[in-house]
């Protein structure tokens, strides 16, 4: 799960890595393994391979933050991944830019990507069906063409 506003989902005082360790820790995973894993997502997501493990994010861009959370995300091989607004804080630029970006993702990782959003313009370009919602109810599935 992805939440809207990146820079919440990190501690603070822990290094890149390290919050990509602790997540590896937590589900019993070969922490080895799952850093080389990191690295092979970062270079995915057009991140540095190696200097991303040792760096903070209090100072990087909010679209830095996103990426190294989807691959914080990614890391343990999720079929599904829910994202809430995950574009919503970035400029118009940068949201296409994560939008395609999670189109090559989705594609290459046999993902599944639940993306919630208010904002309909952004997605017929990346979603295969759109689902409206009322009072937690399904009131519509549309499937989209693909252009």
């Amino acid at each position: 799960m992805i939440f809207q506003g990146a820079m919440s989902a990190f501690n603070p005082t822990l290094s890149i890595g390290g919050r990509f360790e602790e997540t590896l820790d937590a589900h019993d995973c070969n922490i080895a393994e799952g850093m080389a894993r990191a690295r092979e997502l970062f270079g995915d997501l057009f991140c540095s391979r190696n200097r991303y493990s040792s760096r903070f994010l209090t100072n990087s861009r909010a679209d830095q933050k996103q990426r190294v959370l989807i691959a914080l995300n990614l890391i343990l091989d999720s079929e599904v991944l829910v994202m809430d607004e995950p574009t919503g804080t970035l400029g118009l630029l940068m949201q296409r830019s994560i939008l395609n970006l999670l189109y090559e993702v989705k594609d290459e990782h046999d993902l599944t990507i639940v993306f919630i959003s208010h904002d309909l313009p952004t997605i017929p370009g990346f979603a295969s069906r759109i689902a409206m919602m009322y009072a937690f109810e399904f009131v519509e599935v549309v499937p989209l063409k693909r252009c």
